[in-house]
């Protein structure tokens, strides 16, 4: 079971739009934001700063769901349980937290649990092929 929850967690890439990078690549954002701001250009740095905080809200998403996945692999689960509802409370509507904090409570050996987690997260979303993603973690 522990293989499957690993890929799962490697899986989150489909559910959001980009890939967790290690460098740096939101700085020129930054430097390109304030250089719209100062040429009074406010539609346009609008735009660049709102595209920088998405990218920036699903990397940390990827990485809480990372971590918390970790720690459960560690039996650390009420560490781990703390960053899926976090992801829940970033990110109501979608799904990386429900189907995360289900992965822990199924490591745990709680699937009446993982089951509720679910459903719960069904209630949230708004995407049908997020749906299509939750229903696959029933199988």
């Amino acid at each position: 079971m522990a293989s499957m929850d690993l890929k799962c967690a490697r899986n989150q890439d489909s559910i959001l739009s980009y890939p967790i990078t290690n460098d740096f690549d939101n700085v020129p954002t930054v430097d390109r934001g304030y250089d719209a701001l100062y040429d009074t250009n406010f539609s346009e740095a609008h735009n660049i700063t709102s595209k920088a905080t998405d990218r920036i809200a699903n990397q940390y998403l990827k990485i809480l769901n990372l971590r918390a996945i970790t720690l459960g692999m560690m039996a650390h689960f009420t560490k781990a349980e703390k960053d899926a509802v976090l992801m829940t409370l970033l990110a109501p509507s979608e799904p990386i937290g429900y189907v995360c904090m289900g992965q822990l409570h199924n490591l745990r050996g709680k699937q009446l649990q993982a089951i509720l987690v679910y459903r719960k997260g069904f209630q949230h979303m708004e995407k049908n092929e997020d749906r299509e993603l939750l229903v696959k973690q029933w199988d």
